[in-house]
């Protein structure tokens, strides 16, 4: 027990507290906006064109992580270690991102022909999905440049201010008019156009930066790139399968979903504070095992949380989503996992073992994959909650297997320390 108090004890957490309160500040404000825009979706479109709108949403997410070849992640670790460079890089990710998100979008409307129900309202559906892939990458790649830069209140700023436009078009669109489906996705969509284009407006790069400094390299964004799509498709590939089963089911998984999210709000805030941190500092593994200890047990609070108030579901959203109930409870402990998860990420990504980081994601990619499409025709919300535990434990199993194993890529000096 001395082994893991003495180094809580004499850690001082100092800055890095004063940083997570405000990301979580910034966070709540995002989860108030997001849980207020699905209160209101569900009452006004109820569950079944609710569930076609997340479906919808879904399929466009799919691409995201691609649109930028993953470029924010490499931003986020080599910026955070060379602040001068980091408008240099931007702006090669930028350009980057400009000619992949073209060819993501493109494949984003050939995957939503695919994959979704003919009845919804497709014209308005493809717009909504070009502009989702845009909008929501560039905004993440502007965001993660603020991260580098330890710029946490801005970072948090950034990824609020989407949730929260979206929120003051839907109030303004249905002080209007009578809201439909078709409205509100012409009216998401523009929405993300106006908030993602007045983000460039604001940060866009020196043009005039360091041309000495590094360049991004998109062959290591890329194992960052297929780490978000696999994410991704832990997540959001459950959608269009459980959509087959009934739209309303796919509104269930949304709704347990952003239940989590609301609730792990605090743990995230510390985990996106505490990483640019720990690419900084030559004693970044020391440091991470002073502050697992504190994660894990608020995790668990997390999910205990969550198993209380899963209860109040139809008191705020009608007695239609009632089913959410018993999914918010599964869901419950995912985010434990995906701590561990986000532990042994950074192990991998510190000691520059990306190609570790890909093929340990494919793995958790397939492992989704395969494990739904099994499992909820079959099991329907109890197989899509299932394959969201087993597809997270594939991943870190693989990383951990891989990394005790070797790799050939040996490990990169670290070249400057941060203070607490």
């Amino acid at each position: 027990m001395a082994l893991l108090i003495s180094p809580l004890l004499s850690w001082r957490p100092g800055r890095y507290l004063r940083n997570s309160g405000l990301l979580f500040g910034w966070l709540s404000l995002r989860a108030l906006a997001q849980a207020a825009m699905v209160v209101t979706l569900s009452r006004l479109l109820g569950a079944t064109d609710y569930g076609r709108f997340v479906t919808i949403v879904a399929v466009a997410s799919f691409l995201i992580p691609f649109a930028g070849l993953g470029l924010s992640g490499l931003l986020l670790r080599d910026g955070a270690r060379n602040p001068a460079a980091i408008d240099r890089m931007l702006g090669q990710a930028l350009r980057v991102w400009l000619h992949s998100t073209m060819i993501c979008a493109a494949i984003a409307l050939g995957l939503a022909w695919i994959m979704l129900p003919r009845d919804v309202p497709w014209r308005a559906a493809s717009v909504l999905i070009v502009v989702e892939v845009a909008s929501t990458s560039l905004t993440d790649l502007l965001a993660r440049s603020e991260q580098a830069r330890h710029r946490i209140s801005q970072y948090g700023a950034i990824n609020a201010g989407l949730p929260l436009t979206r929120l003051l078009a839907l109030t303004i669109y249905a002080g209007m008019m009578e809201p439909t489906l078709n409205g509100w996705l012409w009216v998401y969509t523009a929405a993300g156009i106006a908030y993602a284009a007045t983000t460039y407006a604001r940060l866009q790069p020196n043009t005039h930066a360091d041309a000495s400094a590094p360049d991004l390299s998109i062959r290591e964004g890329l194992p960052f790139a297929t780490a978000a799509l696999a994410l991704r498709l832990q997540v959001e590939f459950n959608k269009p399968l459980l959509a087959r089963v009934g739209f309303d089911q796919a509104g269930y998984m949304g709704i347990a979903q952003r239940a989590t999210d609301l609730l792990s709000l605090p743990l995230m805030a510390m985990q996106e504070a505490l990483w640019p941190r720990l690419y900084a500092d030559n004693e970044g593994h020391a440091r991470l095992r002073k502050v697992s200890l504190a994660l894990v047990s608020l995790s668990l609070l997390i999910g205990a949380a969550l198993w209380l108030c899963a209860g109040l579901v139809p008191r705020l959203l009608g007695k239609d989503f009632a089913p959410a109930i018993s999914t918010i409870r599964w869901l419950a402990w995912l985010p434990t996992l995906q701590l561990l998860r986000g532990f042994s990420n950074f192990r991998v990504v510190a000691a520059h073992h990306t190609n570790i980081v890909g093929i340990s994601y494919v793995v958790g990619a397939l492992a989704a994959l395969g494990l739904m499409a099994v499992l909820i025709p079959l099991f329907g919300l109890k197989g899509a909650v299932a394959a969201a535990y087993l597809s997270e434990a594939a991943i870190i199993v693989t990383q951990q297997s891989m990394l005790f194993a070797g790799s050939p890529h040996p490990k990169e000096p670290r070249t400057r320390s941060n203070d607490n």
